[in-house]
């Protein structure tokens, strides 16, 4: 990773130390997230012989009600993104500082606590570093724009853990809406799948 992608893991790390030991006077709820991106691209000008690359992404996140029904949760994640071609001579690393503000639902399941929980929401990314083949991206208007905007939708089965704390296993999809080259010649968007685990609780009060 270049300096600007430590500093942007050093930033996360604080948070969510920062978080977990803020003596705030409400209960705030706080979601750790962690997991693997298979990401790749799609659009008009993206070869056939494109492939998935395997990533990871790791965020902390909070949630408000808004009624008994639904919340939004806004999220900081790094994540890794990109591509490779399908004989694996040529990959495409791509890192992002993104946020997601997602709008959420939970179905119960059962008596004890579990639920089903489902997410949908649009997500806005900052690239902090790009290279094709370990080396940076060229600067001729290809793979530089430097914000994405995209959507994200997901789903998740949560397990009561102690009196206030609660796991979560999931996935789904981080779907880039705005293409990655500046010059608007040619149209190749981000797209990956991702698994996570997480655990959240309330902090304060």
């Amino acid at each position: 990773m270049n300096n600007s992608t430590w500093m942007a893991a050093a930033f996360l790390g604080l948070m969510i130390a920062g978080v977990g030991a803020a003596d705030l006077q409400a209960q705030t709820p706080i979601q750790v997230v962690a997991g693997p991106v298979f990401a790749t691209l799609y659009g008009e000008d993206v070869d056939d012989d494109i492939g998935t690359k395997t990533g990871f992404f790791a965020g902390v996140g909070t949630t408000r009600e808004l009624n008994e029904q639904f919340s939004i949760s806004p999220y900081l994640i790094l994540v890794q993104k990109g591509a490779e071609s399908s004989d694996g001579e040529s990959q495409l690393s791509m890192n992002y500082l993104e946020v997601p503000i997602l709008l959420q639902t939970g179905i119960p399941i059962g008596e004890d606590g579990m639920g089903l929980g489902l997410s949908a929401g649009p997500a806005f990314g900052y690239q902090l570093s790009c290279d094709i083949d370990d080396n940076d991206c060229e600067g001729d208007g290809t793979f530089d724009k430097s914000f994405e905007v995209g959507f994200a939708v997901g789903a998740s089965l949560g397990i009561p853990a102690g009196e206030n704390g609660q796991f979560s296993v999931g996935g789904g999809v981080d779907l880039g809406l705005t293409s990655l080259h500046s010059d608007g010649d040619e149209s190749a968007k981000n797209r990956g799948f991702y698994l996570f685990v997480g655990y959240g609780t309330a902090v304060g009060g």
